[in-house]
């Protein structure tokens, strides 16, 4: 599952040759996801272009079981004395309902993998960008 972190940083050349690929394979997103890139549009254009790309790829749905999941990756989090960013929480969940792997470019997702037992995978290695 690709997180809006991985998304936001498409102009840099490792990071699209690597999004390709894994859209290619047929990675998916969820639907915190095309909220989170579609709030951030400029312009209609931009947004044309964002729903555009989202109408190409699989949209997993977040449902009641996602968010139950939210909940109780919550207590992890707050059993450790962490937090993480809400739209990261759902993103995570989305993804360990759906037992995938978050490609992201976001350091609250090794705070979930810790915490929560969430597989994620940096797009770039942390700080190259």
């Amino acid at each position: 599952m690709i997180d809006t972190s991985a998304l936001a940083q498409r102009a840099h050349p490792a990071v699209a040759e690597r999004l390709k690929t894994c859209l290619s394979e047929g990675a998916a997103v969820c639907d915190m996801v095309v909220a989170e890139s579609l709030i951030r549009a400029r312009s209609m254009v931009d947004l044309a272009a964002r729903q555009q790309f989202f109408a190409t790829i699989d949209v997993l749905s977040v449902d009641g079981v996602v968010w139950e999941e939210v909940f109780d990756l919550a207590g992890l989090l707050a059993d450790g004395g962490r937090t993480v960013a809400t739209g990261d929480a759902v993103i995570g969940a989305c993804a360990r309902v759906h037992d995938l792997t978050v490609l992201h470019y976001d350091a609250d997702f090794d705070t979930l993998g810790e915490a929560g037992d969430i597989d994620a995978e940096w797009v770039v290695p942390s700080g190259t960008l």
